[in-house]
């Protein structure tokens, strides 16, 4: 017999579900930012967080993986606490695409101002 979920868990759900959805949206407008930057011309340099979100290990690999681990947290729950830190990693990586799709305009917009 499975555990019941708690309060622990639901926070994990939460988090994770509502993370889950910027992951999935950027498969969305990924090809827009990257037509965007390449308009910057060969000579702009990307960082390199950018090149890794850009990619499609990064782009498709995450939603899918905290995806999978998420859902298996939940029919499985070995522990309390699974759920939750896969949730915890669904907003981490929300946070490192967001940063790293935004990362060269804020550079941009450093060295105009700065």
């Amino acid at each position: 017999m499975k555990r019941p979920l708690g309060f622990v868990d639901g926070i994990g759900v939460g988090i994770g579900g509502v993370m889950l959805l910027p992951l999935l949206y950027w498969i969305v407008v990924r090809g827009d930012f990257i037509r965007m930057y390449q308009q910057m011309g060969s000579s702009a340099k990307l960082p390199s967080v950018t090149s890794v979100a850009f990619g499609a290990a990064w782009s498709y690999g995450a939603p899918i993986l905290l995806g999978v681990g998420f859902v298996m947290a939940i029919w499985l729950r070995p522990t309390r606490w699974l759920i939750f830190a896969v949730g915890g990693a669904t907003l981490i990586a929300a946070i490192f695409t967001y940063v790293a799709a935004y990362l060269p305009i804020w550079q941009l917009s450093d060295s105009i101002h700065g």
